[in-house]
Order: C-alpha cells, then sequence, then structure tokens
C-alpha cells in the first residue's frame, strides 16, 4: 500500500472484477472472499455526488472525457494486526487499467480529516513515540484553514544552510507528504537556499540539471527546516540529495529541492526529507512531532 497524507481524503483499492486494460488485475481484492463486504449506500455516508441504485460510485476521466477510473464506495473490515482491526472502514474499489495512475489501486489516506475520529495510536514502523527526547520537538498543526481541511499544514519559521538562517517568507506554510519524493519550495524560497547552497558548494565541481533539480554536485551541505515550538527537521546527505546513478555512486548528485509553480499555496516536505525521522501525527493534540534519527 501507498500512504497519502496531503488531500485525498480517500482510500482505494483495486478490486475485482477488472476491467481489461494495460494494468494487470492481479493483485486485486476479491469482495466475494470476505463475509463484512458491503456496498456503501446512496445517503449521508456517499462522499460522492454520483448516487444511484447500484450504490455509491464515481469516475474520473481524461481531457478527452474518456473514463480513466471507474469506482465505487464499499466498506469492511481492516486488520492492521491480530487484535487491531477497523470495522465498516470505507473506501473505493477502483477499476485502473492505465499503468501512470496504478497508485490509485493501493493507497491508504491518512490525510487529516480520515483521523479526527481517531481515539487510538496507529504505529507504522516502530512503537509509541518517545518525546522525552532531546531529539524530539514538535510544531502546531494548522487547522483552522478549510482550504486544507485534509493536509498536515504546518508554519514555517525558517530553513538553515549549513549555519546561514533564511527566512521562510511568503505563505510560511509547508505540507508534510509521503506520497511525494523530492521537497518543493516557493520560487522566492527556493531561490534563496538553492543559491547559498552554491555559495556554500562552491568547491565542488557542478554537474547538469536533472528533470526538475537544476543544483547538481558530488557532495552536498546540510540544511534544516524549523517550526514553532522548537520543532526542527534537518535532513541528513541521503535525505536531502538524489543519488542520480543510484545510492553508492557520487559522480552525479543533485539537491532534492526544486521550485514550485509560481501560485502554489505552500510548501510540500516530500518524503526523502522525513526518511530516519519519526514523525508523529496527533491530530487529536493538534501537533506534528519530530524525532531524529528514530527511524
Amino acid at each position: 500500500m501507498d500512504f497519502d497524507t496531503l488531500r485525498s481524503g480517500t482510500s482505494t483499492l483495486r478490486c475485482k472484477p477488472c476491467r481489461g486494460g494495460a494494468a494487470p488485475c492481479d493483485p486485486a481484492f476479491d469482495p466475494g472472499r470476505t463475509s463484512s463486504f458491503a456496498r456503501v449506500a446512496c445517503g449521508p455516508e456517499c462522499p460522492s455526488p454520483l448516487c444511484d441504485g447500484s450504490g455509491c460510485s464515481f469516475n474520473l476521466t481524461y481531457s478527452n472525457h474518456s473514463v480513466a477510473v471507474n469506482g465505487t464506495f464499499i466498506k469492511d473490515t481492516l486488520t492492521l494486526s491480530p487484535s487491531v482491526t477497523v470495522a465498516s472502514f470505507v473506501l473505493a474499489c477502483v477499476d485502473v487499467d492505465n499503468m501512470h495512475i496504478t497508485a490509485l489501486s493501493r493507497l491508504l489516506d491518512l490525510s487529516r480529516t480520515s483521523a479526527t475520529s481517531s481515539r487510538g495510536f496507529l504505529s507504522i514502523g516502530g512503537a509509541l513515540p518517545d518525546f522525552s527526547s532531546v531529539q524530539a520537538g514538535s510544531t502546531p498543526l494548522v487547522v483552522d484553514n478549510p482550504r486544507y481541511k485534509n493536509s498536515y499544514i504546518v508554519k514555517l519559521d525558517g530553513i538553515n544552510v549549513g549555519g546561514t538562517e533564511l527566512p521562510a517568507t511568503e505563505s510560511n506554510l509547508a505540507a508534510l507528504e509521503v506520497g511525494t519524493s523530492f521537497t518543493f519550495f516557493p520560487p522566492a524560497i527556493y531561490s534563496a537556499l538553492r543559491d547559498e547552497f552554491r555559495k556554500q558548494m562552491s568547491k565542488y565541481r557542478p554537474a547538469p540539471p536533472y528533470l526538475m533539480l537544476d543544483t547538481c554536485y558530488n557532495f552536498t551541505g546540510l540544511p534544516a527546516f524549523d517550526g514553532p515550538g522548537g520543532a526542527t527537521l534537518q535532513p541528513d546527505v541521503d535525505q536531502m540529495m538524489y543519488f542520480v546513478d543510484g545510492d553508492d555512486s557520487f559522480n552525479y548528485v543533485c539537491l532534492a529541492f526544486a521550485a514550485l509553480p509560481e501560485d502554489f499555496p505552500y510548501t510540500v516536505i516530500g518524503n526523502r526529507a522525513q526518511q530516519t525521522v519519526e514523525v508523529v501525527y496527533d491530530v487529536g493534540g493538534g501537533k506534528v512531532g519530530f524525532i531524529q534519527g528514530s527511524c
């Protein structure tokens, strides 16, 4: 399964029977093998405006109006462990026939709205976090903006590149995203970060740009992201650099940050910058925490 923490609001899973196309049918969820499966009926429980006698459904279309994805909302029991189950877990059964959008066939929604009614604790890859460590810190979530009701948005106070502080200007907001590899800043912030990084990296031989990554070298410096309340996300070399020819090759290494479009409303902190850091989403407490070097 892929995780989504940004703005989906819906978990999706490929289900049988599958429509013919480029993507193979297996693996796919078979509703006939579970006794707790049920279709979501039309009414308050249906999150889609497409609802008729066959149930609660949706579709995504290409620009030529042909259907790319058909989906039907269902509910079933989600088993996280032998002792932890979630009854009547709602998800979208999708039929994907395009290899470019097959991520929709295995998406677990962990966005903020999906967790607002939770009273428990879901730990992925670790135990209950320990905030007593000196490496731990937390920062408030932005919860009062309806535009970002599904997203984990925090305020960005500043950026530190090798000891040089850069102000986090413009919107001053950042989204924590696990489905995006690289980190993206508004153009003015990215330009300041890139220019300072290049200044400190002047002794290294530059390499050609790679895709949207325009700052490439043989080695790197270490920036850090600061949030209110003393929370700092400090990437190491593997987190902040992209090794184009593989993790063991230093001859083509790019800064894993890039510029956003001018009108994009917030910074996106991708999963590469979050590697080795335990990120604790405390939805009930209205905050997110970082425990450095925990993973």
